[in-house]
Protein backbone atom coordinates (compact mmCIF):
# COMPACT_ATOMS: atom_id res chain seq x y z
CA UNK A 1 0.00 0.00 0.00
CA UNK A 2 1.17 3.55 -0.82
CA UNK A 3 1.27 5.91 1.82
CA UNK A 4 0.53 9.82 1.44
CA UNK A 5 3.63 11.25 2.45
CA UNK A 6 3.84 13.85 4.58
CA UNK A 7 5.12 17.76 3.13
CA UNK A 8 8.14 19.56 3.41
CA UNK A 9 9.57 22.05 4.57
CA UNK A 10 13.39 23.72 5.22
CA UNK A 11 14.37 24.41 8.69
CA UNK A 12 15.36 27.80 8.64
CA UNK A 13 18.21 28.90 6.41
CA UNK A 14 20.28 25.58 7.63
CA UNK A 15 19.78 23.84 4.41
CA UNK A 16 17.93 20.99 5.81
CA UNK A 17 14.94 20.22 4.47
CA UNK A 18 12.51 18.12 7.60
CA UNK A 19 9.24 17.17 7.69
CA UNK A 20 5.95 19.01 8.69
CA UNK A 21 6.02 16.72 11.52
CA UNK A 22 8.15 14.88 13.65
CA UNK A 23 8.71 12.24 15.92
CA UNK A 24 9.27 13.03 19.44
CA UNK A 25 11.29 9.57 20.24
CA UNK A 26 11.12 10.07 24.23
CA UNK A 27 8.12 6.99 24.24
CA UNK A 28 10.57 4.48 22.15
CA UNK A 29 12.15 4.71 25.60
CA UNK A 30 9.86 3.63 26.82
CA UNK A 31 10.07 0.13 29.15
CA UNK A 32 6.39 -1.44 27.94
CA UNK A 33 7.53 -0.68 24.18
CA UNK A 34 9.74 -3.48 22.85
CA UNK A 35 12.29 -3.37 19.98
CA UNK A 36 9.70 -4.68 18.30
CA UNK A 37 6.95 -2.32 18.60
CA UNK A 38 9.93 0.30 18.38
CA UNK A 39 11.43 -0.32 15.24
CA UNK A 40 7.68 -1.02 13.87
CA UNK A 41 7.33 2.77 14.84
CA UNK A 42 10.00 4.51 13.30
CA UNK A 43 9.39 2.46 9.88
CA UNK A 44 6.10 3.73 10.07
CA UNK A 45 6.90 7.06 10.40
CA UNK A 46 9.95 6.44 7.69
CA UNK A 47 7.50 5.04 5.14
CA UNK A 48 4.75 8.25 6.01
CA UNK A 49 7.84 10.53 5.17
CA UNK A 50 8.74 11.65 8.37
CA UNK A 51 12.30 12.66 8.27
CA UNK A 52 12.55 14.39 11.80
CA UNK A 53 13.13 12.60 15.13
CA UNK A 54 13.42 14.47 18.26
CA UNK A 55 15.51 12.54 21.07
CA UNK A 56 18.15 12.99 23.73
CA UNK A 57 20.23 10.75 26.18
CA UNK A 58 18.31 12.66 28.51
CA UNK A 59 17.51 16.19 29.34
CA UNK A 60 18.96 15.95 32.79
CA UNK A 61 20.68 19.09 34.36
CA UNK A 62 21.89 20.55 30.74
CA UNK A 63 20.05 23.51 31.70
CA UNK A 64 23.17 24.37 33.94
CA UNK A 65 25.48 24.53 30.93
CA UNK A 66 23.70 25.84 28.18
CA UNK A 67 24.83 29.21 27.55
CA UNK A 68 28.44 28.36 28.53
CA UNK A 69 31.22 29.63 26.25
CA UNK A 70 33.26 26.64 26.39
CA UNK A 71 29.99 24.56 24.85
CA UNK A 72 28.87 27.01 22.33
CA UNK A 73 32.41 26.96 21.10
CA UNK A 74 32.65 23.66 20.97
CA UNK A 75 29.40 23.91 19.16
CA UNK A 76 31.27 26.12 16.68
CA UNK A 77 34.05 23.56 16.00
CA UNK A 78 31.84 20.87 15.31
CA UNK A 79 29.70 23.06 12.91
CA UNK A 80 33.41 23.37 11.22
CA UNK A 81 34.16 19.97 11.32
CA UNK A 82 31.40 18.91 9.43
CA UNK A 83 30.39 16.86 12.98
CA UNK A 84 26.91 18.58 13.07
CA UNK A 85 24.93 20.11 10.61
CA UNK A 86 22.96 22.68 12.61
CA UNK A 87 22.42 23.12 16.71
CA UNK A 88 19.66 24.26 18.39
CA UNK A 89 18.29 25.38 21.85
CA UNK A 90 14.84 24.18 23.38
CA UNK A 91 13.26 26.21 26.45
CA UNK A 92 10.98 28.91 26.80
CA UNK A 93 10.54 32.36 28.19
CA UNK A 94 13.47 34.86 28.97
CA UNK A 95 15.88 31.93 28.13
CA UNK A 96 14.41 31.30 24.92
CA UNK A 97 14.43 35.23 23.70
CA UNK A 98 17.97 35.36 24.77
CA UNK A 99 19.29 32.09 22.52
CA UNK A 100 17.28 33.44 19.87
CA UNK A 101 18.96 36.98 20.35
CA UNK A 102 22.78 35.59 20.77
CA UNK A 103 22.96 34.19 16.91
CA UNK A 104 24.12 31.29 18.71
CA UNK A 105 21.76 28.79 17.27
CA UNK A 106 20.33 27.74 13.89
CA UNK A 107 17.06 25.98 15.25
CA UNK A 108 15.03 26.96 18.42
CA UNK A 109 12.87 24.22 20.46
CA UNK A 110 9.72 25.62 22.32
CA UNK A 111 6.00 24.75 23.24
CA UNK A 112 3.30 25.97 21.18
CA UNK A 113 -0.36 24.11 21.12
CA UNK A 114 -3.79 25.67 21.35
CA UNK A 115 -3.25 25.80 25.08
CA UNK A 116 0.43 27.39 24.66
CA UNK A 117 1.28 30.12 22.56
CA UNK A 118 2.58 32.61 24.23
CA UNK A 119 5.90 32.63 22.18
CA UNK A 120 4.78 32.79 18.60
CA UNK A 121 4.40 36.34 18.49
CA UNK A 122 7.55 36.36 19.77
CA UNK A 123 10.76 34.45 20.22
CA UNK A 124 9.18 32.40 17.17
CA UNK A 125 8.39 35.36 15.11
CA UNK A 126 12.06 36.31 15.42
CA UNK A 127 13.40 33.03 14.70
CA UNK A 128 11.86 32.66 11.72
CA UNK A 129 12.41 36.49 10.92
CA UNK A 130 16.37 35.94 11.48
CA UNK A 131 16.44 32.58 9.41
CA UNK A 132 16.30 29.93 12.15
CA UNK A 133 14.20 26.76 12.33
CA UNK A 134 11.47 26.47 14.58
CA UNK A 135 10.48 23.33 16.47
CA UNK A 136 7.20 22.96 17.68
CA UNK A 137 6.94 20.47 20.92
CA UNK A 138 4.26 19.43 23.27
CA UNK A 139 1.94 19.98 20.44
CA UNK A 140 -1.26 18.28 22.30
CA UNK A 141 -0.58 19.84 25.40
CA UNK A 142 -0.26 16.81 27.27
CA UNK A 143 -3.84 15.70 25.70
CA UNK A 144 -5.69 18.08 28.29
CA UNK A 145 -9.14 17.24 26.90
CA UNK A 146 -9.31 13.47 28.10
CA UNK A 147 -10.14 14.04 31.50
CA UNK A 148 -13.57 15.28 32.63
CA UNK A 149 -11.70 16.61 35.96
CA UNK A 150 -8.54 18.08 37.12
CA UNK A 151 -5.65 15.50 36.63
CA UNK A 152 -2.98 14.88 39.46
CA UNK A 153 -0.06 15.61 37.57
CA UNK A 154 0.56 18.96 38.06
CA UNK A 155 2.57 19.66 34.47
CA UNK A 156 -0.98 18.14 33.13
CA UNK A 157 -3.15 19.68 34.98
CA UNK A 158 -1.61 23.03 34.44
CA UNK A 159 -2.97 22.39 30.28
CA UNK A 160 -5.93 21.24 31.70
CA UNK A 161 -6.58 24.29 34.03
CA UNK A 162 -6.09 26.67 30.98
CA UNK A 163 -8.09 24.60 28.32
CA UNK A 164 -10.91 25.05 30.81
CA UNK A 165 -10.40 28.38 31.13
CA UNK A 166 -10.71 29.49 27.64
CA UNK A 167 -13.30 27.12 26.46
CA UNK A 168 -12.08 26.49 23.27
CA UNK A 169 -14.20 24.35 20.66
CA UNK A 170 -12.31 22.03 18.95
CA UNK A 171 -15.25 22.01 16.23
CA UNK A 172 -15.65 20.53 13.34
CA UNK A 173 -12.41 18.80 14.38
CA UNK A 174 -11.43 16.28 16.98
CA UNK A 175 -9.01 17.66 19.50
CA UNK A 176 -5.67 15.83 18.42
CA UNK A 177 -6.26 17.44 14.59
CA UNK A 178 -6.95 20.95 15.98
CA UNK A 179 -3.73 20.51 18.30
CA UNK A 180 -1.70 18.86 15.82
CA UNK A 181 -2.94 21.63 12.82
CA UNK A 182 -2.72 24.94 14.91
CA UNK A 183 1.38 23.94 15.79
CA UNK A 184 2.20 22.66 11.90
CA UNK A 185 0.01 25.56 10.21
CA UNK A 186 1.75 28.33 12.80
CA UNK A 187 3.55 31.33 11.57
CA UNK A 188 7.56 30.34 11.43
CA UNK A 189 7.07 27.03 12.52
CA UNK A 190 9.14 24.67 11.01
CA UNK A 191 8.01 21.03 12.01
CA UNK A 192 5.30 20.18 14.38
CA UNK A 193 6.53 17.21 17.06
CA UNK A 194 4.37 14.63 18.36
CA UNK A 195 5.27 11.92 20.95
CA UNK A 196 3.20 8.79 20.57
CA UNK A 197 4.36 4.78 21.25
CA UNK A 198 0.94 4.06 18.68
CA UNK A 199 1.51 3.61 15.01
CA UNK A 200 -2.34 4.02 14.87
CA UNK A 201 -1.91 7.40 16.31
CA UNK A 202 0.95 8.31 14.42
CA UNK A 203 -0.74 7.64 10.96
CA UNK A 204 -3.66 10.13 12.52
CA UNK A 205 -1.08 12.59 13.00
CA UNK A 206 0.37 12.56 9.60
CA UNK A 207 -3.09 13.08 8.26
CA UNK A 208 -4.10 15.78 10.40
CA UNK A 209 -1.03 17.93 8.82
CA UNK A 210 -1.94 16.28 5.57
CA UNK A 211 -4.73 18.88 4.32
CA UNK A 212 -4.22 22.23 3.60
CA UNK A 213 -4.25 24.94 6.26
CA UNK A 214 -8.30 25.80 6.67
CA UNK A 215 -10.25 27.54 9.66
CA UNK A 216 -7.58 27.04 12.27
CA UNK A 217 -6.04 29.10 10.11
CA UNK A 218 -8.08 32.31 11.19
CA UNK A 219 -7.48 31.69 15.21
CA UNK A 220 -4.20 30.84 15.12
CA UNK A 221 -2.83 34.43 15.56
CA UNK A 222 -3.04 35.00 19.09
CA UNK A 223 -6.62 33.94 19.14
CA UNK A 224 -8.88 30.59 20.06
CA UNK A 225 -12.22 29.29 18.84
CA UNK A 226 -15.16 29.72 20.89
CA UNK A 227 -18.75 28.85 20.73
CA UNK A 228 -20.65 31.56 20.15
CA UNK A 229 -23.72 32.28 23.10
CA UNK A 230 -27.30 32.49 21.72
CA UNK A 231 -28.57 36.25 21.97
CA UNK A 232 -31.67 36.10 24.28
CA UNK A 233 -34.90 34.71 22.87
CA UNK A 234 -32.48 33.48 19.74
CA UNK A 235 -33.11 29.88 21.14
CA UNK A 236 -36.47 29.00 19.82
CA UNK A 237 -35.78 29.86 16.75
CA UNK A 238 -32.43 28.18 15.99
CA UNK A 239 -34.10 25.55 17.24
CA UNK A 240 -36.74 25.69 14.59
CA UNK A 241 -33.92 26.26 12.16
CA UNK A 242 -31.58 23.35 13.20
CA UNK A 243 -31.59 20.31 10.97
CA UNK A 244 -31.71 16.94 12.77
CA UNK A 245 -28.94 15.57 14.13
CA UNK A 246 -26.58 18.68 13.51
CA UNK A 247 -25.58 21.27 15.47
CA UNK A 248 -25.55 25.03 14.02
CA UNK A 249 -23.03 26.31 16.72
CA UNK A 250 -20.17 27.41 14.74
CA UNK A 251 -16.98 28.26 16.19
CA UNK A 252 -15.76 31.81 16.21
CA UNK A 253 -12.14 33.95 17.05
CA UNK A 254 -11.77 35.60 19.98
CA UNK A 255 -8.76 37.16 21.66
CA UNK A 256 -7.39 34.52 24.35
CA UNK A 257 -5.71 35.87 27.49
CA UNK A 258 -2.13 35.41 27.04
CA UNK A 259 -0.25 32.60 28.60
CA UNK A 260 3.17 32.53 30.44
CA UNK A 261 4.39 29.37 29.65
CA UNK A 262 7.38 28.20 32.25
CA UNK A 263 10.28 27.18 30.60
CA UNK A 264 11.42 23.14 30.47
CA UNK A 265 14.85 22.23 31.20
CA UNK A 266 17.11 23.42 28.47
CA UNK A 267 20.07 21.07 26.47
CA UNK A 268 22.06 21.90 23.72
CA UNK A 269 21.12 19.90 20.60
CA UNK A 270 22.84 19.08 16.76
CA UNK A 271 21.34 17.96 13.72
CA UNK A 272 23.07 15.59 11.90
Amino acid sequence: MTLASVAKRMLGKTGIEVSVLGLGAGPLGCARLDDGAALALVASALDRGVTLFDTAPSYGSSAATVGRDDILGELDRAKVAGKIRASGYPGGNEALAAAVSSGQFDVIECSVSPFDRGSLGGSVATAAAAGMGVLAKRTLGNAAWRFESAPGAPDVRQYWERARAMAIDPAPLAWPELALRVAAFADGVSTALVGTASTAHLADACAAVARPARGEERCRRGTVRRRRSPRPGREDEEAQAKPEGRSRQSPTCQRAPPIDTPAPPAYVVGAM
